[in-house]
């Protein structure tokens, strides 16, 4: 799998349950893969390594992330991408719809 295809599955994973659904959905969902990929390549976000999930110099420290815990969040995922998965509406509402009781 090259570095596209992960983060294709990485942002199907953070859109579920939502899919993209039709021409236009389609072509912003490509549109978000390759933002966040040229994100990545530019050393966006955090800039620590894969399964790294924190890093302390003085006295020297690592946090290593919990496996199957390496997902996107609104705050790693780029701004751009994010952008575009919300304006398609890929992703999921911040605030519960309220329900009738």
């Amino acid at each position: 799998m090259d570095e596209r295809e992960q983060i294709e599955a990485r942002l199907r994973a953070y859109i579920h349950p939502n899919t993209p659904e039709g021409a236009e959905q389609e072509a912003a969902f490509d549109d978000a893969v390759d933002a966040q990929l040229e994100y990545e390549q530019q050393g966006g976000g955090e800039g620590l390594p894969p399964g790294v999930a924190s890093l302390s110099v003085g006295n020297y420290s690592v946090t290593m992330a919990e496996p199957g815990n390496a997902a996107y969040t609104q705050a790693s995922l780029c701004p751009a991408a994010w952008a575009i998965l919300r304006n398609a509406g890929l992703l999921r509402r911040a605030l519960p719809v309220a329900q009738r009781l």
